[in-house]
């Protein structure tokens, strides 16, 4: 940051993205705490050394340093942010003042301070651990920001597989043969399950990243997910036996690789234990048959 961009924000004036902070000679908690609010809200500039009027008063120039690496130190400790930020306080000299610049960014995920939770409110800080309204708004607009919840934007109805959403409603069929989802479209579902969502200007249909790992085709995932595969191995020999490389040359004897969407890959995980489980049978009563145990 410039000389020139520090006067400007000191004379904007506190509110949702600026807050001044004197911290002469030591850090205050209510900067980790506006760190934390900032992460949590959408991002904003600290300037220290400057009073809540905007008059630029510096730091102690010869502990700008300490001040800079105490900042550093307290970010990366998880016992005080949970989970631990990264920038870089930035050393300025300003109408002949130190001074210290904190561009905090907006947060990816929920950020804590001692364990508490920090929202911005205007100019002001506010501590929404205890208010349930408040931090459940604080986790709902982190929300996109979660792998499963992002827009997969040139994934359509096409790249998923009609068959797997047969497969769910013959379930569902068998649970509740009167359940009103059965007669709903592939793309009600995805509407009615939250794996989709409509734009209002367009009406486009936009698919998640779960709606791909649920329904998609192999083909599809392979395109969008690359490194995304389930592997199954089997052992004959008991763990002790296995490090022995020399009595036991073979790391498995049965491994299977699935790149197929989640509901398939449950189905042909469970196949691949059934395949293995002990072959026992039992007497039903009253009867001489035997029937398999599984």
């Amino acid at each position: 940051m410039r000389e020139d961009q520090f006067i400007k924000l000191s004379q904007a004036g506190e509110n949702a993205q600026i807050e001044y902070k004197t911290c002469y000679e030591q850090i205050s908690d209510s900067l980790y705490e506006t760190v934390c609010s900032f992460l949590n809200h959408s991002g904003g500039h600290i300037l220290v050394g400057v009073k809540d009027n905007g008059e630029i008063v510096g730091v102690n120039p010869d502990k700008a340093t300490t001040l800079q690496g105490n900042i550093i130190t307290a970010i990366k400790n998880p016992d005080l942010f949970l989970p631990c930020p990264y920038f870089t306080p930035q050393i300025l000299t300003v109408e002949g003042k130190v001074v210290l610049h904190l561009d905090i960014p907006c947060g990816q995920y929920v950020y804590r301070y001692k364990g508490k939770y920090w929202d911005r409110n205007g100019d002001a800080d506010i501590d929404v651990t205890d208010q349930p309204e408040l931090l459940l708004s604080l986790f709902e607009r982190k929300n996109p920001h979660l792998f499963e919840e992002r827009i997969v934007e040139e994934l359509t109805l096409e790249d998923l597989d009609s068959d797997t959403f047969q497969y769910c409603r013959n379930i569902l069929a068998v649970i509740k043969p009167n359940h009103p989802w059965l007669q709903l479209t592939d793309e009600d579902i995805l509407l009615h399950t939250r794996l989709a969502k409509k734009e209002r200007e367009t009406g486009k249909l936009k698919l998640k990243y779960a709606a791909l790992i649920l329904f998609g085709k192999e083909e599809a995932i392979e395109e969008y997910m690359p490194r995304y595969r389930f592997e199954a191995l089997f052992h004959m020999c008991t763990y002790e036996e296995y490090n022995d490389i020399k009595r036991f040359p073979n790391r498995y004897d049965d491994r299977i690789t699935m790149r197929c969407n989640l509901i398939k890959v449950y189905d042909r995980l469970t196949q691949f234990t059934e395949r293995y489980l002990p072959n026992k049978f039992y007497l039903p009563e009253g009867t001489t048959q035997r029937e398999d145990l599984r």
